[in-house]
């Protein structure tokens, strides 16, 4: 079973992602669900994650930032990066 967390700083998104798939069809479970970066950050550090599904812009760390850490320190993590801004 694949761990993945999911972060995105509007609860609709986090709540409709969460309730897309049927996770468990694609032997993945949903492991945490995040506002922002930061917290996710500390997530990952003490908790095993195989995939990240982050928004690009939120408050505090975005998705970039926390990307890039999660390169460096866990490259194996796979990461997803979503937005729903035009500038990208």
């Amino acid at each position: 079973m694949l761990h993945v967390i999911l972060i995105d700083d509007e609860p609709l998104i986090r709540n409709g992602l969460q309730k897309m798939f049927s996770w468990e069809d694609f032997h993945m479970e949903i492991s945490a669900v995040f506002p922002n970066g930061s917290l996710a950050f500390e997530y990952i550090q003490t908790h095993p994650v195989d995939l990240v599904i982050t928004d690009i812009k939120m408050p505090f760390m975005d998705g970039l930032a926390l990307s890039k850490l999660v390169c460096a320190e866990l490259p194996e993590t796979r990461i997803i990066l979503i937005s729903g801004h035009n500038d990208f």
